[in-house]
């Protein structure tokens, strides 16, 4: 991840993705970067697509990376459970903190705004994540993040380059419905219950990226 420029012209790569469908974006990415292919998981609703789609694309399975806040529902972990037991090759990273000792030191930092709840990301995603990417070598990172689900979302390009790091989201423009449909298609379990505290209050709040790179939302990773 030490790139310091893309060796991909972004503009053009964006318009020649544009035309193709998501494995076939996956498909064609994984031409351009062969080694380092990730991608990741929140365990939330349709959090099984994306293993799924990659796997199509691809004919073989890549890590999915599970960043484990320890904040989760007991819904979420069972679902991320039964994905690795079906085949996926689930990741587990968690903080070098435990949510306790977190808790006991600072408050709850989730509960707050501004530097408190920063801080919260930062030792629940973001050095997690990072230590995910450095331990596998990450250069490519594919989301499942869809863009109808928050106006931030909306505005995310399908392929994006940021700290040595490529970042593509092959259903960024996906709808709802799509989503529903692919699940349905494919008889591929959802998971409703799925609360995420790294997304504030509201439940819609995205994870701010610093320069440092690191962790920018579950599936919404």
């Amino acid at each position: 991840m030490a790139n310091p420029s893309p060796a991909i012209d972004l503009e053009k790569a964006r318009k020649v993705l544009s035309g193709l469908d998501a494995g076939e974006r996956i498909k064609w990415m994984s031409s351009k970067v062969s080694q380092g292919i990730v991608a990741t998981t929140s365990g939330g609703e349709t959090s099984r697509i994306l293993p799924h789609l990659i796997e199509k694309a691809l004919d073989k399975t890549i890590p999915i990376i599970f960043i484990d806040t320890g904040h989760y529902s007991d819904e979420t972990y069972l679902f991320v459970d039964k994905m690795q037991k079906d085949g996926v090759d689930i990741r587990y990273y968690t903080s070098e903190m435990s949510s306790k000792r977190m808790q006991a030191l600072y408050g709850k930092l989730w509960e707050s705004q501004g530097e408190d709840f920063d801080k919260f990301l930062d030792i629940t995603k973001h050095k997690p994540l990072n230590r995910a990417f450095r331990q596998l070598n990450a250069s490519l990172w594919i989301r499942g993040l869809m863009g109808f689900k928050t106006n931030e979302r909306s505005k995310i390009p399908i392929l994006e380059y940021k700290n040595g790091l490529y970042r593509l989201y092959p259903m960024i423009d996906w709808t709802h419905a799509q989503a529903c449909q692919y699940l349905k298609s494919h008889n591929l379990p959802a998971n409703p219950v799925h609360h995420d505290l790294t997304k504030g209050p509201s439940g819609k709040q995205e994870c701010k990226m610093g320069d440092k790179g690191g962790f920018v939302d579950g599936e919404g990773i």
